[in-house]
Formats: C-alpha cells, structure tokens, sequence
C-alpha cells in the first residue's frame, strides 16, 4: 500500500516531527496530480522497544483527498468508497 501511495505523492516532503510518551507524529505535505497540495500527519503508536504497533493517517484539504483517493483506485483497482 505505502508503494502505492508515495507513487501517487508528488514532491513529498516531511515538515515536524513531534515526539511523545509512546507515539510520534510526523507532519508532510505532497502534491497530487501536479496541482492539489495534500498535507497530513502520521500518527504513530509505539511499543516499549519503539517499534510501530498502530499507524493512523489524517489528510486535508477535501479536494487534494479527492484526488488522492481517484489516484489510488485508479492503482489499486478497487471500488470508491459509497
């Protein structure tokens, strides 16, 4: 999956890197399809040996999430969400 979507991600780029009590966030920005700017954050839960045990992805704006997403089926060959 993560393949797939540094394949979709245009000039990716990580922003900050926040550290805490067993998680770190770590802020990017993209581009998709040349023209919508994505920006997120992965949030990341980690156990005692500070591995990755949960990942959560949020993204924004709508549009440039809407265009993300129409890339991704367009790889993946799967069906848009209803």
């Amino acid at each position: 999956m993560l393949a797939n979507v540094i394949e979709v991600f245009e000039d990716f780029r990580y922003l900050d890197e926040v550290h805490g009590d067993g998680t770190v966030v770590l802020r990017f920005a993209a581009k998709v399809d040349g023209k919508f700017e994505i920006e997120g954050i992965d949030y990341l839960i980690l156990d005692p040996e500070g591995r990755v045990t949960d990942l959560t992805v949020f993204l924004r704006p709508q549009k440039a999430v809407q265009a993300f997403n129409e890339r991704m089926v367009a790889r993946l060959g799967a069906a848009p969400p209803a």
